[in-house]
C-alpha cells in the first residue's frame, strides 16, 4: 500500500579520478565487489547480455548490471547518477518529519525527503534536487 515516506541522510560526490573519470569503470568495480566469486567468463557473459539489452534507462552495461543486481544486496539507494556524476549515500534513515536538501560545501549534501511513495520514490526526489546544482 502506498504511504508518505520521510528520509534523512547525507550524500557524497564520488571522486571518479581513480576510475579515469568513467562512471562505467566505477560500476564495473562495484559489480565485481558484489560478486567476488564469479569467474571472469561469467562476468564477461553478463556484460555482453547487458550490452545487448535494449532497455537500460540510458545506462552503460556496467551501470545497468550493478543497478540490476544491487536490490539483492539492499544497495538500491546506495548510488545516484545525475549529469555524469555519481553520488553515494553515506548516511540514511527513515523518519517522521518534512524535507530539505543542503550543500555542505565539503563535497557532501545533507537531505531530508518526504514524499508519497505511490507517486515517486527516494531516488526521484534526490535526482530532482541534484539536477538543480
Amino acid at each position: 500500500m502506498s504511504d508518505y515516506e520521510k528520509h534523512i541522510g547525507k550524500l557524497k560526490k564520488v571522486d571518479l579520478s581513480e576510475y579515469d573519470n568513467s562512471t562505467e569503470k566505477f560500476f564495473e568495480e562495484q559489480y565485481r565487489k558484489l560478486f567476488p566469486d564469479l569467474e571472469e567468463f561469467e562476468i564477461q557473459s553478463a556484460y555482453t547480455l547487458a550490452e545487448d539489452y535494449k532497455y537500460r534507462r540510458n545506462r552503460g552495461p556496467w551501470e545497468y548490471l550493478f543497478f540490476d543486481n544491487c536490490y539483492e544486496f539492499d544497495m538500491e539507494d546506495k548510488f545516484y547518477v545525475v549529469n555524469g556524476n555519481i553520488y553515494e549515500t553515506i548516511e540514511h534513515k527513515e523518519v517522521d518529519e518534512a524535507s530539505f536538501f543542503k550543500d555542505n560545501g565539503d563535497g557532501t549534501y545533507d537531505y531530508f525527503m518526504e514524499f508519497y511513495n505511490g507517486g515517486c520514490c527516494l531516488s526521484e526526489c534526490l535526482e530532482y534536487e541534484l539536477e538543480k546544482l
